[in-house]
């Protein structure tokens, strides 16, 4: 399993500074902001420009609420530890 890294978690020894997650149930939005940078002088010698787009995405689970097995368990793809 990937581990993913945010700065969005409670600091390490707090509630829900580790969360386990099923990413297949999440949505991505479209981007909220697209920035693009250039430079020259990175690549000058070259004789070429250098360019950066950044983006960030909305990202949000697509179920509300733990789902509830046929066998009366209780289970969610996203789990927050104590």
């Amino acid at each position: 399993m990937p581990v993913v890294e945010n700065d969005l978690l409670p600091t390490i020894g707090n509630a829900g500074d580790v969360v386990l997650a099923d990413l297949s149930y999440a949505m991505y939005g479209t981007p909220r902001d697209i920035m693009v940078a250039a430079s020259e002088h990175v690549k000058f010698m070259e004789d070429r420009t250098a360019y950066r787009v950044t983006t960030s995405f909305a990202f949000m689970p697509w179920i509300d609420a733990p789902i509830t097995l046929e066998n009366g368990w209780t289970v969610s793809p996203f789990v927050g530890l104590q």
